[in-house]
């Protein structure tokens, strides 16, 4: 994290003597490590997964240019020197761990510095390298402050990534826990979504500086913008954001809901959405809503399709809090395709598997409450207003059931699916709402 316009990345430390990769040679000189973008000095033993740092930083740097609009050409000759170490104290002694730089636990980044403690996994200790070659890219080339949930996302963000032969892929949605040691940051959310401790977007657009002491603040600054970044409808918008790193966090902020004033609320359903649903292998692109014109019940049967392929989509009839409703299903589609596997479900689910303590298929329906938006609405009022999307807490329906409605609102239904299976899906349940008497 910086402050003002340094960049410093506080987050767990791991007591570098503990990390098995991380061997230290006390009594050799330093190793200086060189490559186009990266001069690494380091007290780390020799192995291929340290000697090629350098060439993680260098595959990096393109993908920093093409994702905030920086020429190639212009970024040729910029250079870091870069400090990965193992004994704080032989740096120290050495005079490449200046006394004039704030106390840190992991990382940190300077002008054309930065300095990194070795991480217990090779994985974490490339996360944090390109998480600091982040911030010293955006310092050199972009400029600051923007604000810290931003800047500290943007650099997580790119640090969560694959290295395979010498390919590097950037922004990526870890898909295993084993392939991605020490990270932990879906882990953080998922215990915070447990114990309720969610934090909605405004409490996050509002993180000073100071907050990121550990790794809670930094999650869910990843998590806010790995779900923009990967949104179909917010992508765009969201990557434009860059052009007002220059401003202070109330500009940087404004800015933002600027952007995004004509569906704020749908900002804040995919955010209900990405907290609620999270996980290794979440695919954002897949768990969106699909949103439809309000329409009038009719006292009879009212018909809707479901798409099994998508996230939630809105049938356009609203309900009334209060009154009573029955809703039937009919259908028969694929849930699960695995090479010549396939299963095939109707809307009552398959027992066989569940996902969030429900059987995997079940017809689901959620209330999103009709909203009158007003210019004057302020951010706690906004912020309210979307966590009552109902998209985080489904109601079971299956084949059949009646439904109370706890709320007046547009009635959206899907199937209960893992947002990161949702490609395989094929097929669409038929649905009929009546209305009863009370």
């Amino acid at each position: 994290m910086h402050r003002t316009i340094h960049r410093a990345t506080l987050a767990i430390v791991w007591l570098a003597t503990c990390c098995g990769l991380c061997v230290a040679q006390p009594d050799l000189p330093f190793r200086k490590i060189k490559g186009k973008h990266l001069t690494l000095v380091t007290d780390v033993a020799s192995s291929p997964g340290i000697d090629e740092l350098v060439d993680v930083f260098d595959a990096a740097v393109p993908q920093w240019c093409e994702y905030f609009g920086v020429a190639v050409d212009s970024v040729k000759d910029w250079h870091q020197t870069g400090y990965l170490i193992v004994s704080k104290e032989r740096f120290a002694q050495a005079g490449l761990l200046p006394d004039d730089l704030p106390r840190f636990l992991n990382g940190y980044q300077r002008g054309k510095e930065l300095w990194l403690y070795a991480q217990p996994s090779e994985y974490y200790t490339r996360h944090l390298l390109i998480h600091e070659g982040t911030h010293a890219f955006v310092f050199n080339h972009l400029g600051t402050f923007g604000a810290p949930w931003y800047n500290e996302g943007i650099a997580e963000h790119f640090g969560t990534h694959r290295w395979k032969n010498g390919k590097l892929e950037t922004r990526v949605m870890p898909d295993s826990k084993s392939e991605f040691p020490f990270w932990g940051r879906i882990s953080i959310l998922q215990r915070d979504r447990t114990a309720g401790g969610e934090q909605p977007i405004d409490n996050v657009l509002r993180f000073p500086s100071d907050t990121f002491s550990n790794n809670r603040a930094y999650a869910w600054s990843w998590g806010l913008v790995a779900m923009l970044d990967n949104h179909p409808l917010f992508q765009q918008r969201f990557r434009s954001l860059s052009k007002h790193l220059r401003t202070d966090q109330a500009t940087f902020t404004r800015a933002f809901r600027s952007m995004f004033k004509q569906d704020m609320l749908q900002v804040h359903d995919a955010w209900d959405l990405f907290v609620a649903n999270v996980e290794y292998g979440y695919d954002v692109t897949l768990d969106t809503v699909t949103y439809a014109s309000p329409k009038k019940m009719s006292p009879g049967n009212n018909r809707a399709k479901v798409d099994v392929s998508k996230g939630w989509q809105s049938s356009g009839l609203q309900v009334q809090a209060g009154k009573k409703y029955r809703i039937a299903s009919r259908g028969r589609f694929v849930v699960r395709k695995d090479g010549d596997e396939v299963w095939w479900s109707e809307p009552g689910g398959v027992t066989i598997e569940y996902w969030n303590g429900q059987p995997l298929g079940i017809l689901q329906a959620a209330i999103r409450p009709v909203t009158v938006r007003s210019v004057k609405v302020s951010v706690a009022e906004e912020s309210t207003e979307a966590s009552k999307s109902g998209f985080a807490a489904p109601i079971a329906i299956g084949l059949r059931s009646e439904l109370t409605a706890p709320s007046t609102g547009i009635l959206f239904f899907r199937i209960n699916e893992m947002p990161g299976r949702l490609g395989d899906n094929h097929g669409d349940v038929t649905i009929s709402v009546k209305p009863l008497p009370n």
